[in-house]
């Protein structure tokens, strides 16, 4: 699937930077900063400790670069990002991944909402008003596992919660945490952006499958987003986290039960296997339960301490 060409035009009345968090993207970057230049005031590429001629190629195109001795991961490039923003004194900034997937010419397109005031954070969606064929089956199903959790946690409705294509007002520039260093970025800025109450819309964006060399495994990095996304979930939602497996363990507990009687009322004699089975799915359903509801308690005080303090 190619790009289109998009009619939107931009004024020049925000400073707006654009930036590139990469990773060993030579064959990519030079193209996307070329291609960039004329939406932007700057164009900065993190070069997350690269091995191949990724500064390189960005330096020759006309960006401005600043190299990580070793590979920090996504959210440790784009927390320099923000910094760098902040501090150059920009009003927009622009989060574009630099493995060649997203177009640049769509930029006009994401600053929109941001420009007309209706949202702090501007995010492309492959989902929303496109139908996305070329997305392999495996990734759309385990990006909408992550989409649901993201959602779930920042009770937000985003429709492609990991799209690394983003517009960022200036007001949003000191509200994120960087807790999460790695590809659990996109859904971590998502949660602390709901909680902070920040207006987040969606622009529709054209996602391109067939360039560019992902690093890491999908269902590897998967796993990886719904692990943290689960240790997110533990903190902020302990009941949940705790209550939905425990009443899980519990049900499983009452149908071996019933199953024990059933046996017992036929042949006269208690199924031991069976029996303590029972027994264990009941201590451990109660167990959970009981630890989600003392930890969803303390969760509670700790809000009213912070609440009453403010």
């Amino acid at each position: 699937m190619g790009f289109k060409e998009e009619p939107f035009k931009i004024s020049k009345s925000m400073r707006i930077l654009v930036a590139f968090p990469a990773y060993n993207e030579e064959l990519t970057i030079g193209s996307l900063i070329l291609k960039t230049k004329r939406y932007a005031d700057e164009v900065l590429v993190i070069d997350d400790g690269s091995k191949d001629r990724t500064s390189e190629v960005a330096q020759l195109a006309g960006a401005n670069v600043i190299r990580n001795d070793h590979n920090m991961g996504k959210g440790k490039s784009i927390e320099k990002a923000f910094n760098y923003a902040k501090s150059m004194d920009y009003e927009i900034l622009v989060l574009i991944d630099a493995d060649g997937q997203h177009n640049p010419d769509e930029i006009p397109k994401l600053l929109l909402p941001i420009k007309r005031g209706e949202a702090d954070i501007s995010i492309g969606s492959r989902f929303l008003g496109n139908e996305q064929k070329s997305i392999p089956l495996y990734r759309k199903i385990g990006i909408k596992i992550i989409d649901f959790m993201t959602n779930k946690i920042s009770k937000s409705k985003i429709s492609d919660t990991q799209c690394g294509f983003r517009a960022f007002y200036k007001s949003t520039f000191d509200i994120f945490s960087f807790g999460q260093k790695n590809l659990d970025i996109e859904s971590g800025m998502i949660i602390e952006a709901s909680e902070k109450n920040l207006k987040i819309k969606e622009v529709p964006v054209n996602v391109r499958y067939d360039i560019g060399i992902h690093s890491k495994n999908p269902v590897e990095h998967a796993l990886s987003i719904i692990s943290n996304l689960l240790g997110i979930i533990e903190k902020k939602h302990p009941l949940l986290y705790f209550g939905i497996p425990g009443s899980i363990f519990f049900l499983l507990g009452l149908v071996s039960g019933i199953r024990v009687l059933m046996i017992f009322n036929k042949i006269e004699k208690i199924p031991i296997g069976t029996a303590l089975l029972t027994i264990l799915f009941i201590i451990l359903g109660v167990l959970s339960i009981y630890s989600g509801v003392i930890l969803h308690s303390v969760s509670e005080i700790i809000k009213g301490e912070r609440n009453g303090n403010k």
